[in-house]
């Protein structure tokens, strides 16, 4: 039988802080920060400390009687730990997972928190009765509100996944209190992102200055990009430089990508395209997209290594093979032009649909432009039109020109001569140079 985390009266003390919700390095995306937690059953200190503190075998038949004595008297900690024998057929009794469920069961109704966080366990795995969520759940929180640790994570992991972010943030904050450095960084991250109660970013930002000078890395990333920012701060390049330094030389690609991009355009530091290259590399080694899109662009622009066309698509496309919508968007390009890879307007129309599909403006635009003028796929004015407009409402200043040319000639849209100077007048606010020259051209002669 799977083993599963039980707690027991006699073990249940002095919890190291970050035993129970570790940090995992890929990003979820719930946002760009919402690691959901994991919960390591097995390797918990208090299953640890468990099997360190398992009787001798002189003394089972001494202690399981004693312990059958106390359980009938109605002892809440017998009942517990007797329960946690039959669980798991230890200390010289044949295992019965159900006499197991009864006892802990006798002893939750006389308020032990750790029975009740092993019945949860018992029905959110479907252990010895019929799986029920609802009522793991309930023992869950009635443990968590007896202050079992191990039922406060729980609790905060199963809300967050159901949505109910108040919920999630009431129990994060109980484990932030109690010393809980990843719950510290938690309840920040989802400040951050405007989730649960309302709260300020300047709270955020002390609760990530305490998780980052404890040496939680993932908090020294946020705390960098609200010092970049000026989140619940004043912006401060020098700190953004320094916090990003610690994580990078901890092995953290995020920070090892963010460390380059301050080397290279001088953000709190000196301009080094070397030390640039060589920071984007290192993350790019642990295949990290955004490292790799901008390593990629190291090598076609010869900043900082020799250029070189084809390391600069292979990049691009260990990029875009793992969804990235820029890495999709560059190795469209370099598919379009042929640098560094064989030109194909097929494949290039390939990744910049995925791209497009993903949100990213220049990629809608060039999309747009595939559709207008046949490559890689059939002339469609009408889907041209549409992804100009698409670029055009991220206010992406090509997308307003091309949307604004669709308009004055009649692409995939009818002729409307007044919206198309107001799309092209748009781009030109924008920046756009060659929307300044259509104006001239098209309504200033």
């Amino acid at each position: 039988m799977k083993h599963f985390l039980l707690v027991c009266f006699a073990i249940f003390i002095a919890l190291p802080a970050n035993a129970f919700w570790p940090f995992t390095s890929k990003k979820t995306k719930t946002s760009a920060d919402s690691d959901i937690p994991t919960f390591n059953e097995e390797d918990s200190p208090a299953r640890r400390r468990q099997k360190e503190t398992t009787p001798t075998k002189k003394e089972d038949k001494v202690s399981v009687e004693h312990l059958e004595k106390l359980s009938k008297a109605g002892n809440p900690n017998a009942q517990l730990a007797l329960g946690k024998m039959y669980f798991e057929g230890i200390g010289g009794v044949k295992q019965d997972v159900k006499k197991a469920i009864e006892l802990f069961r006798q002893a939750a109704e006389k308020g032990s928190g750790p029975a009740m966080f092993n019945l949860g366990v018992c029905y959110d795995g479907g252990i010895g009765v019929t799986r029920d969520l609802d009522s793991a759940m309930h023992w869950y929180t009635q443990a968590a509100d007896n202050g079992v640790a191990e039922a406060q994570v729980k609790v905060a992991i199963i809300a967050e996944a159901q949505g109910d972010y108040e919920i999630t943030m009431k129990y994060l904050r109980i484990r932030a209190a109690a010393g809980d450095i990843t719950s510290k960084r938690k309840v920040a991250f989802m400040i951050l992102n405007g989730l649960g109660p309302a709260a300020t970013a300047s709270e955020a930002v002390a609760l990530l200055k305490e998780a980052a000078e404890a040496g939680d890395t993932r908090a020294q990333v946020r705390l960098a990009d609200c010092y970049q920012r000026g989140l619940g701060v004043e912006v401060n390049y020098p700190e953004t430089f320094s916090w990003l330094i610690l994580a990078a030389q901890d092995g953290d690609p995020e920070a090892q990508a963010k460390l380059a991009y301050c080397y290279q355009h001088g953000i709190g530091t000196a301009k080094n395209s070397d030390q640039a290259a060589t920071w984007y590399e290192n993350s790019a080694k642990s295949g990290y997209a955004p490292a790799q899109v901008a390593l990629g662009s190291c090598y076609r622009e010869g900043a900082g290594v020799t250029l070189n066309l084809k390391k600069a698509a292979a990049y691009f496309r260990d990029a875009a093979d793992q969804g990235d919508f820029l890495g999709e968007y560059c190795l469209g390009m370099a598919t379009l032009n042929g640098e560094g890879v064989d030109a194909d307007d097929k494949e290039a129309f390939r990744w910049f649909k995925l791209s497009a599909e993903q949100g990213y403006g220049p990629a809608q635009v060039q999309l747009g432009l595939c559709y207008e003028n046949g490559r890689g796929t059939e002339t469609n004015g009408a889907e041209a039109f549409f992804w100009y407009g698409k670029a055009a409402a991220q206010e992406d200043p090509e997308g307003c020109l091309h949307k604004g040319l669709c308009l004055y000639h009649g692409v995939g849209t009818p002729i409307n001569k007044e919206k198309a100077k107001e799309a092209i007048s748009h781009a030109v606010a924008l920046g756009s140079a060659a929307a300044i020259t259509q104006m001239e051209e098209l309504f200033e002669n």
